[in-house]
């Protein structure tokens, strides 16, 4: 992979990911309860757009009972929610790793040399080598 093609997939996700952005707060969801006489309608950002009640759950729920539906098919549509975005996400994701393996693996990929510090010709030696850190023992 040369340099220019890393730039070009990388100019592509970025436009990927503002596309994503988009495409997420679009995502809306329906959740239930009361066997479907609760809906409600929750919004890629989380928001509620819009709860329905059927007159006969209002009829014959007590309130404690019907608030406890009412979150309960809120609950529901925020899980479909998160469960679209996370499935938009790793496509995107994919897109991102096959970038990346295509750089870790590519034959034409460019060499690093590291660079080590000149001698001082003043001094008339190396510079001192910086210290080593030990490697941590893992507990």
């Amino acid at each position: 992979m040369d340099f220019g093609e890393l730039i070009r997939g990388t100019r592509r996700i970025s436009g990927g990911l503002a596309d994503l952005r988009q495409d997420l707060m679009s995502v809306e969801a329906n959740g239930h309860a009361a066997d479907g006489a609760i809906s409600a309608t929750v919004s890629g950002d989380g928001r509620v757009v819009d709860l329905r009640i059927d007159e006969s759950a209002m009829n014959s729920t007590d309130p404690r009972t019907l608030a406890e539906y009412i979150l309960a098919a809120i609950d529901n549509a925020r899980q479909s929610v998160s469960a679209q975005s996370t499935e938009r996400i790793s496509t995107m994701t994919e897109g991102i790793g096959s970038l990346l393996d295509r750089l870790r693996n590519g034959s034409n990929a460019p060499q690093v040399t590291p660079r080590l510090p000149r001698p001082d010709p003043r001094r008339g030696r190396q510079p001192e080598e910086p210290p080593r850190r030990r490697p941590r023992s893992g507990s």
